[in-house]
């Protein structure tokens, strides 16, 4: 004859949801890690950015003034 106490059975179970949250979180952790390291690989083509032009002019206008 086994004696069951209520409040020790809800400990256990806030234990093992305690526990089922940690590996949720270990798992969740894990598998953005692994997305981070493949985004890090360069298997797609590579952006080439356009060439300065270092013959361009700049011109700067008036500045502008406030109104009164």
């Amino acid at each position: 004859m086994a004696i069951i106490i209520a409040a020790i059975s809800n400990m256990l179970d806030m234990a093992r949801g305690h526990e089922a949250l940690k590996r949720l979180d270990a798992e969740g952790s894990e598998l953005q890690h692994m997305m981070d390291k493949l985004s890090q690989n360069t298997y797609s083509a590579k952006m080439e950015l356009p060439v300065d032009d270092t013959y361009r002019t700049v011109h700067f206008d008036e500045p502008k003034k406030n109104p009164p």
